[in-house]
């Protein structure tokens, strides 16, 4: 437990000394290994975590010649759904999330009420839908339509009008941005990212722990440039 995602730090035995090479990036690794100790998605204060029970319910499958563990098909849609948005959200790359949601609609075996019950359980019914909602529009995937009728009845209604207003252009030009060359620049992608990220909290609860962060500049890369070049013109 408490294996930090998307690590780019791990060393082969084999390595000796130096790090090694970025297994997402570089195309000298032979396989890619992310560690998970947590399934919680988090950005500017906005948090969901649906590990709690996932271990209990997993299943066993054959790999090779090894058994393992993985997780119940509906965990696994409602994370990778949660992953999608929360790059969205972020405005990183997400169409290999998106594919990835295509792919387990079609292959794995969906209990659709279960699915909906642990998203609502988990207040994340509006990343569901908006997930699905996408996969379906984009790539024609397998979605009974009561799932959307059940999922639209546990999400806001102003949330429910931007899921469905979600578009492919919308997702390549948030994942596409202009690099920020000003510090100026950079506050106002503050402004905004946060505003973005708070559209998608439960309650206005989550959307002050969003915007709170804004008091907390010394957490944040451009709080802590800032405080550099006031100190250095000091």
């Amino acid at each position: 437990a408490g294996v930090t995602k998307h690590t780019s730090t791990f060393r082969r035995t084999t390595a000796g000394s130096g790090s090694t090479s970025n297994p997402y990036l570089s195309t000298d690794s032979d396989r890619t290994i992310e560690p998970h100790g947590s399934l919680e998605e988090s950005w500017f204060g906005l948090k969901v975590d649906i590990t709690p029970g996932i271990r209990q319910r997993a299943e066993t499958a054959v790999l090779g010649e090894h058994s393992c563990l993985v997780l119940a098909p509906e965990d696994l849609l409602l994370h990778l759904c949660l992953h999608f948005c929360f790059h969205l959200i972020q405005g990183s790359p997400s169409l290999v999330q998106l594919a990835d949601l295509l792919t387990v609609c079609q292959k794995q075996t969906i209990h659709w009420d279960l699915f909906v019950q642990r998203a609502v359980a988990h207040e994340a019914a509006s990343f569901a839908l908006a997930g699905l909602h996408l996969a379906v529009n984009l790539l024609n995937a397998p979605v009974p339509t009561a799932v959307f009728v059940n999922l639209n009845r546990a999400t806001p209604a102003p949330m429910q009008h931007y899921a469905e207003s979600l578009t492919l252009r919308y997702v390549l030009e948030r994942s596409q941005q202009k690099p920020l060359t000003t510090v100026w620049q950079r506050v106002q992608r503050g402004f905004l990212d946060r505003a973005e990220t708070a559209r998608w909290a439960a309650n206005w609860q989550g959307r002050w722990r969003v915007w709170r962060t804004l008091l907390q500049p010394n957490r944040t890369d451009t709080g802590q440039l800032i405080v550099q070049r006031i100190r250095g013109s000091s």
